[in-house]
């Protein structure tokens, strides 16, 4: 998980630095695109760096919040790149659709044909235990991309290659102190916080190619089986498998992270799974503090660090 090293409000997205309505996106897109009706627009929700629109129920449009938030170039190489490994299993996005900017919207924006499934931590798709052996065998694909490959199409190795897990910790203790809150929800793990564990040494294997945001409503599946069904929202870059792992054990538990890296075919180091649970465990923790500072009902966020924390 990405270390914390930022204020309460990490996981606030920028603010815009332009206008964008359902009519707005109605407008631009029946413009560029004739050959679609435009019939319905639904937002799908926000980003970091884009707000995503769904419309006439096929077609995922990604508009940039800010300047700068438009090099889909770049995502394309990835998602060429991702596709040619693991596209034969699930799905992919891929563009289909360029938009330039124009008078009504700035920047370039972009649009791929919707993937079909639900976010894997959709509370109507009851967990599969085989989503695990799914997980492990696409992410030993991912992770088996040889870094100069990776690196050719644009994987960033600049700060994903050794995570600084000692800040994260810093960063956890200081929103725990600040947000007593935290130990009245979570008394446990907060005593695990207070007997200073040692943050393990940094990653220093080979730099594997990861997704870097493998957060479940990136992860798609049937909503009949609950089986992979796609992959979203690539980060991509060279760095610690343990960082994508990280997200696999905060959705299922230790069972199911135990099952994904059982279908893994890639010799993993001695300290990965230390490092894993390390990260999730500050990661959850940031979760429920995020939450809380909101103001918001923390009962999604207590579930994540419950099986943080419940080694079963």
């Amino acid at each position: 998980m990405t270390p914390m090293t930022g204020p309460i409000g990490f996981y606030e997205p920028p603010p815009t630095d332009r206008e964008l309505t359902p009519g707005i996106v109605r407008d631009v897109v029946r413009e560029q695109f004739p050959e679609l009706a435009v019939a319905t627009v639904e937002r799908m929700g926000d980003g970091w760096e884009h707000e995503t629109y769904l419309v006439d129920d096929h077609v995922v449009f990604r508009f940039p919040r800010q300047a700068g938030g438009d090099d889909f170039e770049w995502e394309e190489r990835l998602h060429t790149l991702v596709s040619s490994v693991i596209g034969d299993i699930v799905g992919v996005p891929r563009i289909t659709r360029w938009g330039r900017p124009s008078a009504q919207f700035p920047y370039g924006f972009a649009g791929h044909e919707l993937i079909p499934g639900v976010a894997a931590n959709d509370p109507s798709v009851r967990l599969n235990p085989a989503l695990a052996g799914d997980m492990g065998r696409v992410l030993a694909r991912l992770h088996g991309i040889p870094a100069d490959v990776a690196a050719a199409a644009g994987a960033d190795t600049a700060e994903l290659y050794k995570a600084d897990l000692v800040a994260g910790l810093q960063q956890v203790r200081r929103w725990v102190n600040e947000l007593p809150e935290i130990r009245r929800h979570a008394a446990d793990p907060c005593t695990w916080l207070d007997r200073a564990p040692r943050a393990p040494d940094p990653y220093r294997g080979p730099p594997r190619f990861i997704h870097d945001d493998f957060q479940m409503e990136h992860v798609l599946v049937n909503p009949t089986t609950g089986r992979l069904s796609g992959i979203i929202d690539w980060g991509g870059g060279l760095g610690d498998p343990a960082r994508d792992f990280n997200y696999v054990l905060l959705h299922g538990g230790w069972s199911f992270f135990q099952r994904a890296v059982d279908a893994y075919d890639l010799p993993l180091d001695a300290e990965f799974q230390e490092r894993t649970l390390f990260s999730a465990r500050l990661g959850a923790l940031g979760w429920l503090a995020d939450v809380i500072k909101r103001g918001g009902n923390p009962s999604r966020e207590l579930a994540i660090v419950h099986r943080a924390f419940e080694l079963d």
